[in-house]
């Protein structure tokens, strides 16, 4: 089977397993830095700056990919 680039269909694409490995770095690494963090800052403290930087994370991919389909 061939794709429109001439690759075939079964082919493995490198930024796809790139993607997953960083996902599987981010998820592991989780559990450790919120032990870390709950021994300097409080839990709420922990909690906003937690979710604060990935809601930053998400709404720059969001606007880099959204800019690139204008």
């Amino acid at each position: 089977m061939r794709g429109e680039g001439g690759e075939t269909a079964a082919r493995p694409h490198g930024r796809v397993y790139a993607g997953l490995v960083l996902t599987m770095v981010f998820w592991g690494s989780a559990f450790p830095t919120s032990k870390m963090l709950v021994l300097e800052v409080p839990p709420e403290v922990g909690a906003a700056l937690r979710f604060g930087f990935g809601s930053l994370l998400m709404m720059a991919i969001l606007f880099r990919r959204s800019a690139w389909f204008w």
